[in-house]
């Protein structure tokens, strides 16, 4: 570690005065990043109704493919 700092004493030293102030105003003339922008998020007209009745249609469509896919097995039973 002591190297590295005597490298950077003697670079600084074979730099021209101004070229060491420009070098100086650029590090303290970097602005801070902006803070991001809050996320919010987009309301639809329809969000919050009720879908209570998918819950329904579900459960009909279950039952019958359930019907459908024992009809099947019994079908497969008779045809053999």
């Amino acid at each position: 570690m002591p190297k590295r700092r005597t490298k950077t004493r003697r670079r600084a030293e074979r730099l021209p005065q101004a070229v060491q102030l420009a070098h100086l105003r650029a590090k303290q003339a970097v602005p801070a990043p902006p803070a991001p922008a809050p996320l919010v998020e987009a309301q639809t007209p329809g969000q919050g109704e009720d879908y209570g009745y998918l819950y329904s249609d579900l459960k009909r469509i279950a039952v019958i493919a359930g019907a459908m896919f024992s009809l099947l097995v019994v079908l497969s039973f008779i045809i053999r």
